[in-house]
């Protein structure tokens, strides 16, 4: 029922599409129990914050072969046994959770590329863009046919400047052709021999490139399932529990939507601000439940952190609050609080274009 009713939004006006999108989220919701659709890493709290409804991974992947790297599928990263016989470029970890007023969120515990995350560590950025060290065999296949193609035009008029006697237009295309050859045998090359100085491709290697990416697609099924906002948990909220890693406080950064050392812009707020404009809403912080606000008993703890002595927060701490459970009825080490109060502020994208 539910694949027949997203077939027929198509053919609706938009009024009763936005109401069958209303619908589907309902029934999605649920259904959700009763699918078996099994995570992986729910529990791993490390990269988990606790508190959430609904947890889910989503994972991209491309399924055919990169002919240019050392194997043709890439079997590392995360959820290996799960993808299959397919290149595992990213994956999203989020589950959803409420804003005081009761809006629906969709929270972002996690986005990681496996693949890409250790070529971003050892190539510079020219490196991996230039296709000296990374080549992309999609647009190595058209840059080789157009210096075919150009090749062959250039032999033709080889012919007919020889035909006429021009013997300076002939030394004219003979050069011509020559850095052709050059260039074709040096992709040739490039495309039949791997060294170990040379690095797999995979799309999108720059973390903001798989962020918005990321970002694009929950907005999306957002809008389906009939949520308010896409929020990301920030550095100080859940990733910092890793142990301090430059990369997740420049990735993720801080409700304000600064980077390291609360500075400068970090990378998901500042796609999320790019998407935002474009689609004319707002992006910022805003609170969000730790925990199912319909059930008032928390079971609250604590992380602390303290910044390395050569970040520029040396010194400093990190406290964060979260709730390891919640319930109905008081028990043991259980206490009432309001949703307001023990709140996660957030980066967040209020979706309104979509309703």
């Amino acid at each position: 029922m539910n694949e027949f009713l997203k077939k027929s939004t198509s053919e609706l006006p938009i009024d009763q599409k936005k109401s069958l999108n209303k619908l589907i989220g309902e029934l999605n919701n649920k259904v959700g129990p009763l699918k078996n659709n099994k995570t992986k890493y729910g529990t791993e709290t490390n990269y988990t914050l606790q508190g959430g409804k609904d947890y889910r991974e989503t994972i991209f992947t491309l399924p055919e072969d990169i002919t240019t790297n050392a194997s043709l599928r890439n079997k590392g990263g995360h959820f290996v046994d799960e993808i299959g016989d397919a290149n595992n470029i990213y994956h999203i970890r989020y589950d959803t959770r409420f804003t005081p007023d009761g809006k629906k969120v969709f929270m972002i515990n996690e986005i990681q590329s496996d693949v890409n995350q250790s070529i971003a560590k050892s190539l510079t950025k020219a490196q991996q863009l230039s296709g000296e060290r990374r080549l992309n065999p999609f647009n190595a296949d058209l840059e080789l046919n157009l210096l075919v193609g150009q090749r062959g035009k250039m032999l033709k008029n080889m012919d007919d400047a020889l035909a006429n006697n021009e013997f300076g237009r002939v030394n004219a295309i003979s050069s011509s052709m020559k850095d052709i050859n050059t260039k074709l045998q040096r992709l040739t090359t490039r495309r039949n021999t791997y060294s170990d100085d040379k690095k797999d491709y995979f799309p999108m290697v720059e973390a903001d490139s798989y962020g918005d990416h990321a970002i694009k697609y929950l907005m999306q099924k957002a809008a389906r399932e009939n949520v308010d906002y896409v929020a990301v948990a920030p550095f100080d909220k859940v990733s910092f529990r890793q142990g301090y890693k430059a990369g997740n406080e420049r990735f993720y950064g801080y409700a304000n939507g600064k980077g390291i050392g609360k500075k400068g812009k970090a990378v998901i707020p500042d796609v999320m601000s790019k998407n935002a404009r474009f689609y004319g809403s707002k992006a910022g912080p805003t609170k969000i439940s730790l925990s199912d606000p319909t059930k008032p008993y928390k079971n609250v703890s604590s992380d602390r952190f303290k910044y390395p002595d050569d970040h520029p927060l040396k010194g400093k701490e990190i406290k964060s609050s979260y709730h390891v459970n919640s319930g109905m009825n008081p028990e043991k080490g259980t206490k009432n609080i309001p949703a307001v109060i023990h709140a996660c502020i957030l980066m967040h994208m209020r979706l309104k274009w979509f309703h």
